[in-house]
């Protein structure tokens, strides 16, 4: 126990065992030795000398200085009959698909990694996969299995403290409040100690962050440790050898076999229209599937067909449970952004495309590049926004419906079509900008000039521009209609006239002019915009 304090204390320093002798007086192998716990009970000569080396003063100088002089007085007494914790909350019974997480979590029990991170958005379901998973090797832990909230996300005005959850998982393996130490490392150790020699399996429910996961962790061989969080703990795999067992939205059959357990399959197979447009409206998330499938269950005689398909999916997502609102579990991750990164979410909602990059992002924003590169990685941290390859971010149906709800009552509306004007026009002069590497010939006119707040992006050669028009292709079509509803008729031919030259290499010019038949012929003596739009391309 000592050792372990003195350790502690020595790792807090940066200090390796040669410095702390140094800076002690002592021999290094003392240092050794007490670390090893060969050396029970030190002289007070000693232990005053690594207090003033630790520079330990007022009631933490005091603890030091007992736990050495009375280091067999914290841990449980050897009588004691051993505490098997049995914490497990019911694990639903609603599980569905997953074989892959499971899979993943099921190499904790033959692999040298004990830890194990299950992370993804809100309403994935990674506490339902947990405790799934953990209930179904309960038995491979016969000392026992615990399970801590660690409230980072939810109603909780904070999230719980390092002390406050050891003291917890102290209690649980039986240690009476008048041994645990008031330090928190003194607590960590003590759990250290007091689990050595135990196989156990510990879930650590809802971590806001790595910082309140470390000091938890236990040391010893024969423990699991599982952790869930909305965050992104990739520091854990750096720190702690953690394995990431990411989550994402279900899959169309896991969808269905959701709504079957709920629904029963007789009430499911009668309405196959039906259940695909409610798993279309959930856009397959879980949670949003479990809150509908419960409303259908409380309606028996209803229609399924009547469960969706009102103005706001928001509203259908609703309930008297705080964890069955879709709205409020997803504030619980909003409120935590920083102010930059909660107002690029919000103009995310309002962007149109499929997806976006840091470029346009940032003309979205009216931001530097720089920063709008730290929002997504904050977004993508949170998993409010979803890096689905490298540069570019997409935010999945229901939280574009949340951003898109939140920019409305948040955003002036003379902001939110700035910001979008701003888009369009990033869109329009980096089009420009690529299409001539693809057709040289291409005719040009002059442009606009960039609003204010604009990042300009130009690709290098015509590999790039091929690739960047291949990118964005999707997202220009919906540009084009956004200029078209803003009255930015000259900017949505233009745009029509440069992605020209991209569309004889694909053959997809009826997507770009469709919609643009009707836009008035402004801007004369522009080659482009008086004309057939990719005139000259070659």
């Amino acid at each position: 126990m000592f050792g372990e304090h003195v350790r502690t204390h020595r790792q807090r320093l940066g200090l390796t065992q040669d410095d702390l002798a140094e800076r002690a007086g002592l021999g290094v192998r003392s240092i050794r030795n007490i670390e090893a716990g060969r050396v029970r009970v030190p002289r007070p000569s000693t232990v005053r000398l690594l207090a003033d080396a630790f520079a330990l003063t007022g009631p933490a100088r005091d603890l030091f200085c007992s736990i050495a002089a009375a280091p067999r007085a914290v841990p449980v007494a050897p009588s004691d009959p051993p505490v098997v914790p049995r914490q497990l909350p019911a694990a639903s019974p609603a599980h569905v698909g997953r074989r892959a997480a499971l899979a993943a979590l099921d190499q904790l029990l033959v692999t040298p990694c004990r830890l194990a991170v299950v992370q993804g958005p809100a309403g994935i379901g990674k506490s339902t996969l947990a405790l799934h998973w953990a209930h179904r090797v309960a038995s491979r832990f016969p000392d026992g299995q615990l399970y801590l909230d660690l409230k980072g996300y939810g109603p909780a005005p904070a999230p719980l403290g390092v002390a406050d959850a050891l003291c917890r998982l102290l209690d649980g393996f039986g240690v009476p409040a008048a041994r645990i130490p008031a330090d928190t490392d003194a607590r960590a150790a003590l759990l250290r100690s007091v689990t050595a020699d135990r196989s156990f399996l510990l879930v650590l429910d809802n971590a806001r962050d790595a910082d309140q996961v470390r000091p938890l962790l236990p040391g010893a061989p024969g423990a699991v440790t599982v952790v869930t969080s909305r965050a992104d703990h990739a520091g854990l795999v750096t720190t702690a050898a953690a394995r990431l067992v990411p989550l994402g939205l279900f899959h169309e059959r896991d969808a269905i076999d959701l709504l079957t357990h709920h629904l029963g399959a007789e009430r499911v197979a009668a309405e196959p229209a039906a259940v695909s447009a409610i798993i279309g409206r959930c856009a397959r998330l879980p949670l949003a599937l479990a809150i509908i499938a419960g409303r259908g269950a409380a309606r028996a005689d209803f229609p399924l067909s009547e469960l969706t398909g009102g103005p706001s999916v928001l509203d259908e997502l609703t309930g008297d449970d705080v964890g069955a609102d879709f709205r409020t579990v997803i504030s619980w991750s909003y409120r935590l952004l920083s102010t930059s990164a909660a107002r690029l979410f919000r103009l995310l909602g309002a962007a149109p495309g499929r997806d976006i990059g840091p470029a346009a992002a940032a003309s979205l924003a009216g931001t530097p590049v720089r920063a709008t590169r730290r929002d997504l990685r904050e977004l993508t941290a949170a998993h409010l926004a979803h890096e689905h390859r490298s540069g570019r971010y997409q935010v999945h149906a229901l939280l574009r419906s949340y951003a898109v709800e939140l920019c409305s009552g948040h955003d002036p509306a003379s902001e939110r079509d700035t910001a979008r004007r701003r888009l369009v026009d990033h869109y329009l002069h980096a089009a420009y900008a690529a299409a001539p590497l693809l057709a040289p010939r291409l005719a040009r006119g002059p442009l606009p000039a960039r609003c204010d707040g604009v990042t300009a992006e130009r690709p290098a050669d015509s590999r790039a521009a091929f690739d960047w028009f291949t990118d964005e292709y999707p997202n220009l079509v919906e540009v084009l209609a956004l200029a078209r509803d803003l009255g930015l008729h000259a900017h949505a031919w233009q745009l029509a006239g440069a992605v020209g030259a991209f569309r004889h290499r694909r053959g997809r010019w009826h997507d770009v002019i469709g919609p643009h038949r009707d836009a008035p012929a402004v801007a004369p003596g522009d080659p482009i915009a008086s004309g057939t739009p990719g005139t000259g391309s070659a």
